[in-house]
């Protein structure tokens, strides 16, 4: 079983993430407040401190297929458990490094009995229904009324009248209660229990609902390690989290209907502008989603995904709406899983129209060996290519232009497209002597060259241009070291000026090679480093996309020394990174960018992810995962890890080390 470790730091509510769709997976602890009485779901054997010694890991033990848990009421669980279990931060869950032992018969043993108990409570709220029912539709009791002087009909025959005043009389009121009056105010008290057991906080449905949604996340745990141990992928059907936490299938079908009725009704192809007034004026998607929606038509043109594209468009829509709002946690999971399966549907018409060789990277691999998302997205992004081309022209070149605050410094130069030359290697780049702005306090941590990487796209001089950073840290013993930062996705549209554009996302998600990857690695040459020289890498979103591909490529790596990689909300599961290089991956659990390559991140000794739960607010921008990490840096290993990295190359605290900045404008050219 490969290794892998979870450990728990202090955080807000606690909403372990979904189970991958991959062998590799997200671990479910917490780490209780201090509570004399601490929860049940707390884990009862933490991991240890880091200055521990990792145990080593057993093999999991064996147990029977398990069986398919049957919701507990008609309503779905959206929001999962969330007692706050934790203070102060967004929790934060490190798989990777070290190890932990499980017991997935004892995994299964507490889902049956937390699934028996919701079935319990289920059981009682059908009987609390049935005496609302009852007591709702009974009638006064003969013996009641015969009690009550105010409706005995023989007394009121004899006499013509009842023996007492008006019973609603503040006479009668106040002297006593009458029989029959005391019998309805029993029956509203008793409805009003009723309601107050079905319905609402602390309600049998309610508490049936945690039950079932904690049963769910123990289930997934427990198929999680085994399929890990077994070297399976976790299957559709067996993904508990994704099935319970994301919009209901009747919901989604509902949505394709609607969809291929919209398109069809115009004959076939609805202008994108009207879908776009229909999707927005319903709520269905934010008013800045239109310039996404604009790249539809690559989707509907396309011969491999137009037929999926029209059945599941309203669909799509709708869980995007879904996944934006962020409430449960399991955005990601959940658009990982459809797009694992979407892509299993669309492969075979991917596969046709590519060939039996690609180009990933700087290598020719067989098109069998990438994985379904990876062939969808390769043939999409030859798709993308074609598009970009009629709109724009054939792009000819890529320039490259180092600046620092001041101007420019040293010469802008040009290299072919990137799939043209991967990573620009057969292009001739001369060394040249930058000179970079000053950084009187470099980063030291994960969060610090967050904070520091949010200022670089603003700082692209060329109108229509990307922008990178490079920084050079001079030591007080003569030797140098770099860190390079890639900043994500500025445009959505394909084939602009701008090549950090959505057909960079395809290629990037592909392995083919990108306009980025070249413009990153010939700023690397024009920037002096040699080899030997270490260099880390920081990328977010498709800049983290960037970052996986050029530091896992034999051809970039035989030339340069790159020890240490950071990543930030960008699916980066499709490389295997050199032994020598560091990793540390963060992903936020509402975050669905990094679960767009369709599969989680391998869990090595050198390369662990961070989950973050960001759960309530926005989950991609640089500033949530800074926010999310910072103050907890020290406390968990794998980040204690990164900054002694990150500050050996940045010199921070270092004593006689100078840190400069370059950055570089990165057009496409036509």
């Amino acid at each position: 079983m490969t290794p892998m470790a979870a450990s728990p730091l202090s955080a807000g509510p606690v909403l372990p993430p979904s189970p991958p769709s991959t062998p590799m997976g997200r671990a479910h602890h917490a780490e209780l407040s201090a509570d004399p009485h601490p929860s049940p779901s707390a884990d009862p054997h933490p991991s240890p401190p880091p200055t521990q010694a990792p145990r080593p890991v057993p093999t999991a033990q064996a147990r029977p297929a398990p069986t398919p848990m049957e919701p507990s009421s008609a309503t779905p669980v959206t929001m999962g458990h969330s007692w706050a279990m934790t203070q102060g931060r967004p929790l934060v869950l490190v798989a990777g490094g070290s190890s932990i032992s499980v017991s997935t018969a004892d995994l299964d043993a507490l889902a049956a009995s937390l699934t028996a108990a919701a079935g319990q409570l289920d059981t009682a709220a059908a009987h609390v229904r049935s005496a609302k029912t009852d007591a709702e539709g009974a009638p006064v009791p003969a013996d009641i009324i015969a009690q009550d002087p105010s409706n005995n009909t023989a007394i009121i025959a004899q006499t013509g009248s009842s023996l007492l005043p008006d019973a609603d009389s503040s006479f009668v009121a106040g002297l006593v209660e009458l029989p029959v009056a005391a019998f309805e105010r029993k029956r509203d008290a008793l409805i009003s229990a009723c309601d107050d057991l079905l319905t609402g906080a602390g309600s049998l449905s309610a508490a049936s609902s945690v039950l079932t949604s904690l049963a769910a996340d123990v289930s997934a745990c427990s198929l999680m390690y085994t399929d890990a141990e077994n070297g399976a992928t976790v299957r559709a059907d067996a993904d508990v989290g994704a099935r319970a936490h994301g919009p209901s299938q009747e919901a989604l079908a509902a949505g394709a209907v609607i969809g291929s009725g919209l398109l069809l009704t115009a004959g076939v192809w609805l202008p994108t502008v009207v879908l776009v007034d229909i999707l927005t004026a319903y709520g269905l998607m934010p008013d800045d989603a239109q310039v996404v929606l604009e790249n539809l038509q690559l989707l509907l043109k396309s011969d491999i995904t137009s037929e999926w594209a029209m059945s599941n468009l309203i669909g799509l829509a709708c869980l995007g709406a879904w996944a934006r709002k962020g409430e449960t946690g399991r955005e990601g999971a959940t658009i990982q899983e459809f797009l694992r399966a979407s892509a299993s549907q669309l492969d075979a018409r991917a596969t046709a129209e590519l060939p039996p060789e690609v180009q990933v990277g700087s290598r020719k691999v067989p098109t069998s060996s990438l994985t379904p998302m990876q062939r969808v997205a390769y043939a999409l992004a030859l798709e993308s290519e074609k598009a970009g081309a009629t709109r724009h022209g054939e792009p000819t070149a890529l320039l490259i232009a180092p600046h620092n605050r001041r101007g420019a410094t040293g010469t802008a130069v040009r290299v072919p497209p990137g799939p043209q030359d991967p990573f620009g290697l057969g292009s001739d780049i001369a060394a040249q002597d930058l000179t970079g702005s000053r950084i009187d306090s470099p980063p030291s941590t994960a969060s610090e060259l967050l904070d520091h990487a949010r200022t670089i796209k603003g700082q692209a001089r060329a109108d229509g241009a990307g922008a990178i950073s490079i920084l050079r840290t001079d030591h007080a013993d003569g030797t140098r070291s770099w860190v390079v930062v890639v900043p994500g996705t500025t445009e959505w549209t394909s084939g602009d000026t701008n090549p950090q554009d959505l057909q960079t996302n395809l290629q990037a998600v592909s392995g083919r090679p990108t306009d980025m990857e070249a413009a990153v690695v010939t700023a690397m040459r024009q920037s002096g480093i040699q080899p030997g020289e270490e260099v880390g890498i920081y990328g977010h979103s498709q800049g983290a996309m960037t970052a996986v591909n050029i530091a896992s490529d034999p051809a970039v790596t035989e030339n340069y020394t790159i020890t240490s990689v950071l990543t930030a909300g960008g699916p980066t599961s499709g490389v295997a990174l050199p032994d020598g290089t560091r990793a540390l991956h963060l992903e936020s659990t509402s975050d669905v960018v990094p679960g767009l390559d369709a599969s989680t991140n391998p869990v090595t000794p050198n390369r662990a992810t961070a989950y973050v739960d960001t759960r309530g607010g926005g989950a991609h921008s640089e500033s949530v995962y800074a926010d999310a990490v910072r103050g907890v840096e020290s406390n968990e290993q794998a980040f204690a890890d990164y900054s002694r990295d990150l500050s050996g190359l940045t010199g921070a605290g270092e004593q006689g080390a100078t840190t400069t900045e370059v950055v570089f404008d990165v057009t496409r050219e036509y």
